[in-house]
């Protein structure tokens, strides 16, 4: 005689898979940023902000770099912590990375500035 969990087990599972709601959908996406089209922004930023200087100062010392950045804009997009306040030191690539990195997030508000002339 067969034992009836035996048959009755994998039959209740496959019935309650048949039964389960579908999964929720993915959320969509984030907005895609083209890489080579947010450097090309990125790239007048810089000539706007600070004349391409990566080591630019703004005669209040709050922003800094080639993008002119605050220290907490620099932080929050992935910079060093060991540039925390004198990112104008920072490697000219990360420097780079961390304005692509804020761009992609909010695009050209931290530049307001540069709205006007790097669109």
């Amino acid at each position: 005689m067969a034992e009836p969990f035996g048959v009755i087990t994998p039959l209740l599972m496959l019935v309650s898979t048949l039964l389960s709601p579908p999964p929720p959908p993915a959320p969509p996406p984030p907005p895609v940023v083209q890489d080579a089209e947010a450097r090309r922004v990125l790239e007048c930023v810089g000539r706007y902000e600070s004349n391409g200087n990566y080591q630019a100062v703004s005669k209040s010392g709050r922003n800094r770099g080639k993008y002119q950045m605050t220290t907490e804009f620099f932080q929050q997009y992935g910079g060093d912590i060991q540039y925390a306040g004198k990112h104008e030191l920072a490697p000219p690539a990360m420097q780079d990375e961390v304005a692509l990195n804020g761009y992609k997030a909010r695009g050209l508000d931290p530049w307001p500035g540069a709205q006007k002339v790097c669109t």
